[in-house]
């Protein structure tokens, strides 16, 4: 199995999370329309690395175990989960259905 080098996906997650921790200074349901939709917007570039990540475990090129870690350690957290449980509901509709039955039955349960 080939490892993959986390350094990049760690390094646009911390960009990322500077956005996500301005706007999550707030409760989500107190967020106005135009910062929900950005929350959303930034959980669905997330949710397409997890998706890609996912790919990965398919390709023998991640080990599941450290993907579903990752994963679940944003997707669990209260505050600054970079939006990724408000943008699921929109993202499983264009995802693959491998990966939303993964993403159901492991990390949304």
């Amino acid at each position: 199995m080939k490892k993959i080098d986390l350094g990049p996906m760690v390094a646009v997650l911390a960009n990322i999370g500077v956005i996500a921790g301005i706007l999550m200074e707030k409760e989500v349901n107190a967020l106005t329309e135009t910062e929900r939709n950005r929350l959303r917007v930034l959980g669905i570039r997330v949710l397409l690395t997890m998706e890609q990540n996912f790919q990965d475990i398919l390709n023998d090129l991640q080990s599941e175990d450290q993907v579903l870690q990752m994963t679940k350690s944003i997707y669990d957290r209260p505050v600054l989960n970079y939006g990724v449980p408000l943008a699921w509901e929109t993202y499983q509709q264009r995802a693959s259905p491998e990966f939303v039955a993964w993403f159901e039955a492991n990390i949304a349960k």
